[in-house]
C-alpha cells in the first residue's frame, strides 16, 4: 500500500520541487528586474531634474546679461550694436543717427569682441564712464528678481541633491556676486545723477492707461513714426516729449561698480565651464547662446 502510494504521488511531488524551484530562481530574476527598471527610472528622473534646473539658471543668467548690457550701455544699449552714430559735438545736446552697416559672415564677425562676457575691468570701467541713462531705465536695471529666481533654486534640496558639487558651488558663486552688486544699489540711493545733457529723440508715451504702462519710444526724425524700444508699468502712465534728461553714474562709484561687475562676468563664465551655454530661450523661440 505504502509502495502504491509512492508510485502515485512521485509524479506530483516531483512537479511539486519542480515548482518550488522555479519559483526560487523567479523571485531573484523579478528583483533584478525591478532594480534594473528603478536605476533606470531614477536615472531619467535625475537627468529631467537636471534639464529643470539648467534651464531655471540659462533663464535667469539670460536676463542678468541683458540687463548688464544695458547698465554697459545705458540709452545706447537699445539700438543694434554699429547700427547708430552718437553725434555728441554738442556735448549738451547729445542725437542719434542711423546709419546702414554692412554684414559679412566671417569668422570674425562670429568672435564678438564687444560681448559682455569677454570683457575686462578696464572695459567695465570704461563703458561706465561713458554710459548716459534714461530715467525710465533707472528702475529695470536692478537684478533683485532674477536673484530671488536663483536663491529658490538653490533652497530646493530635491533638485540640488541631483547636481554634481561643482555645479552646486557655480550657482552658489553667482548668487553671492549677484547679491553683493543688488546690496549696493540698495544702500546707495545716489549711484545715478541727473546731467544737463539732454538725449534727443527718445520720448515717453502711454502704451496702456489700465492698467498703466509707460513706453519708451524713439524717433530720428519727428515726421517718423516712433520705434518702440520697451514698456513697463508705471503709477500713472504719463507723456514727456523729446529731449530728455541724462543721467550718468556717480563718478564716486566708477571702481566699486566696475569691480562688483567683474565679479558677477566671472562667476556666468564660471558657470558656463560646468553647464551648457546653449539653451533653448522659449520666450523669443531662438536658440541662445550665454
Amino acid at each position: 500500500m505504502f509502495l502504491l502510494a509512492s508510485e502515485l504521488l512521485k509524479d506530483d511531488i516531483k512537479s511539486l520541487v519542480i515548482g518550488i524551484a522555479g519559483g526560487l530562481i523567479s523571485i531573484p530574476l523579478v528583483f533584478i528586474s525591478y532594480e534594473v527598471w528603478q536605476k533606470k527610472s531614477q536615472k531619467k528622473l535625475n537627468l529631467s531634474v537636471y534639464e529643470f534646473a539648467e534651464r531655471k539658471v540659462q533663464t535667469s543668467i539670460a536676463a542678468v546679461k541683458t540687463k548688464l548690457e544695458l547698465l554697459m550701455e545705458g540709452a545706447f544699449g537699445y539700438f543694434e550694436k554699429g547700427s547708430i552714430l552718437i553725434d555728441d559735438a554738442d556735448i549738451e545736446n547729445i542725437r542719434i543717427k542711423f546709419h546702414q552697416q554692412q554684414h559679412e559672415d566671417t569668422e570674425e564677425n562670429f568672435q564678438n569682441d564687444d560681448d559682455l562676457l569677454s570683457f575686462e575691468y578696464a572695459s567695465i570701467f570704461e563703458n561706465l564712464t561713458d554710459a548716459r541713462y534714461l530715467e525710465f531705465q533707472l528702475s529695470e536695471l536692478s537684478l533683485a528678481g532674477e536673484l530671488e529666481h536663483l536663491q529658490s533654486l538653490l533652497a530646493n534640496a530635491f533638485i540640488m541633491q541631483r547636481l554634481e558639487d561643482e555645479q552646486v558651488r557655480a550657482i552658489i558663486y553667482l548668487i553671492e556676486t549677484i547679491s553683493q552688486l543688488v546690496a549696493f544699489f540698495n544702500h546707495h540711493a545716489d549711484v545715478f545723477c541727473r546731467t544737463s545733457i539732454n538725449l534727443h529723440g527718445f520720448n515717453i508715451g502711454v502704451f496702456s492707461e489700465q492698467p498703466a504702462i509707460s513706453a519708451l519710444l524713439f524717433t530720428e526724425n519727428e515726421a517718423e513714426e516712433p520705434a518702440l524700444l520697451d514698456v513697463k508699468p508705471a503709477p500713472q502712465a504719463a507723456v514727456k516729449a523729446s529731449p530728455l534728461p541724462a543721467y550718468v553714474i556717480n563718478p564716486d562709484y566708477y571702481n566699486i561698480l566696475s569691480d562688483l561687475i567683474f565679479d558677477v562676468i566671472n562667476a556666468i563664465n564660471n558657470w558656463k565651464s560646468v553647464f551648457n551655454p546653449v539653451f533653448i530661450d522659449y520666450e523669443n523661440a531662438q536658440i541662445t547662446v550665454l
